[in-house]
This record gives C-alpha cells, sequence and structure tokens, in this order.
C-alpha cells in the first residue's frame, strides 16, 4: 500500500487535506513520506508549489511536525542555492526564512522529536552541512539545544578532516571547523582541537622514511593526514597567536613533515 501511495502522490497535484491527512497517520513512513512531498513538488513542477504555500502550512502543525517539514525544506533550499542551474532554481529568500523558523520550533520540541527532526537537516556536501547547523545554532540561546547543534557540527567536519581520501584546498573546511568550535568550546577550544583532531602517530607515521619504503599505502594516507593538521594547526595559530601548545606542535612538525613530501 505505500508503494501504491507513493506512486500516487508522484503524479498527484498539491492537496492540503492530503497533505494533513498523511501527517495524522500512526505510520512513522506515512507521515515521513508527507513531510517529502513538498519538497518533491518543488523540483516537479518548478514552481507550481511556492514555499510560501508551505510556511503558512507549516505553522497550523505541531511543533514535532513543524521542525521535520522546515528542516527537509530548509536542506533542500540549501542544496538549490548550492547546485542551482538558473536563477529559479534558487531560493535566497527562502534559506534565512527556514532558518529562523527551525531555530524557532526547536526549543518546542522533545529531544525525540528534536533527534528526528535534526536528522533531515542534512545535505549531501560537508560544508553546506555543517554550515546549517551553524547558522541554526546562531539564531538559538546558549545551552542544551544550541550546544547539540555546534556537536554536530563539529562532528560533521571532525569526520572529514579525519578521513581524507583525496588530497585538495579545505580551506572552507577547516575555517568552519574552526568556527564550530570556538563557538562551542570559547576557551577549550585549542584543548579540544588536540584532544580531537591532532594526532601524533598519523605525525610519526607520516615523518617514517622506512614506512614509506614498505607500505606506501600507510604512508600516504598518514602524510595526507598529517598535512591537514598543519594546516589546521596553523589557521589556529593565525587565529590564536598565544596558543602555546599548537605553537610547540608546528615547532616538533611542520618541519619535518614537509621534508618528507
Amino acid at each position: 500500500m505505500l508503494n501504491c501511495l507513493t506512486e500516487h502522490l508522484s503524479i498527484w497535484p498539491w492537496s492540503e487535506p492530503l497533505y494533513r491527512c498523511l501527517l495524522s497517520s500512526e505510520n512513522p513512513c506515512v507521515w515521513l513520506l508527507a513531510i517529502h512531498w513538498p519538497v518533491f513538488l518543488l523540483n516537479r513542477d518548478r514552481g507550481g508549489l511556492a514555499p510560501e504555500m508551505v510556511l503558512p502550512l507549516m505553522d497550523s502543525l505541531e511543533p514535532g511536525p513543524q521542525l521535520l517539514q522546515s528542516a527537509r525544506l530548509l536542506s533542500e533550499a540549501a542544496f538549490r542555492n548550492r547546485n542551482s542551474r538558473s536563477a529559479s532554481d534558487c531560493c535566497p529568500d527562502l534559506l534565512p526564512v527556514l532558518i529562523d523558523y527551525t531555530a524557532a520550533v526547536l526549543p518546542l520540541c522533545t529531544p525525540e522529536e528534536r533527534q528526528n527532526g535534526l536528522h533531515w537537516l542534512h545535505d549531501c556536501e560537508e560544508c553546506s552541512w555543517c554550515n546549517l547547523h551553524l547558522k541554526v545554532a546562531a539564531r538559538l540561546e546558549k545551552g542544551d539545544i544550541q550546544d547539540e547543534l555546534l556537536d554536530a557540527a563539529v562532528a560533521i567536519m571532525q569526520g572529514y578532516l579525519t578521513a581524507p581520501h583525496f588530497d585538495h584546498d579545505i580551506t572552507q573546511h577547516i575555517t568552519l571547523y574552526l568556527d564550530a568550535l570556538e563557538a562551542r568550546f570559547g576557551t577549550q577550544a585549542e584543548q579540544e582541537l588536540h584532544k580531537r583532531l591532532v594526532n601524533w602517530t598519523v605525525f610519526e607515521d607520516a615523518t617514517e622514511p622506512a614506512l614509506r619504503d614498505y607500505d606506501y599505502t600507510r604512508w600516504s594516507d598518514a602524510h595526507l593526514r598529517a598535512r591537514w593538521q598543519i594546516l589546521l594547526l596553523q589557521a589556529f595559530l593565525e587565529r590564536h597567536p598565544q596558543a602555546e601548545k599548537t605553537k610547540k606542535c608546528l615547532d616538533l612538525w611542520e618541519t619535518r613533515v614537509e621534508v618528507m613530501r
């Protein structure tokens, strides 16, 4: 039956009564389908369903569905702005409205509703994904909910920076990671940086000549990550010239890593 409903929604025009009916279902698959339906129609009809039609509708929903719908629309708006083929595909005016809306709804939700809603605050590109969490967190008062979003932003970028697959410009990644780290931990940012992302075993592998000879893949992976760690430490030192621990780490490893290139 769910397959039949999905197929029909893919060809039916927008219907507010049907949307409300699907949201009232006790089956989580059905109301998740409802949450995705407006986004699908925005893509299918290219303006057939205006975002302005969805926003007033969300005002009449309970906080849990409100958060799900706003997070899903926010993710779609961010993706469109990042990958727009034409001006009509962009949602520049909608993006800040949805950021504010999502931030306003979060404190009204239960922890379980927040977890479900924030699961759909997502983008396939790490910088955009992290930035969404940072922007929503910036609209919130200091507290557990803001910390939850900042923790997610830190985790998103940390996961990317600690598992590099190929070398490329990571300036934006580093900026976002440090922004998230400093917003979350304040004066403890340097300590958290060294605990979370600076791995001395990686430095040791990256500067071991014998390792390059008998296990090039392991050495190459370590060397790339070590160079990213150096870039991260350099960026942090630029922001905080008095960071003694970071300065000592760079003095010890920066030249040794560069020599092994």
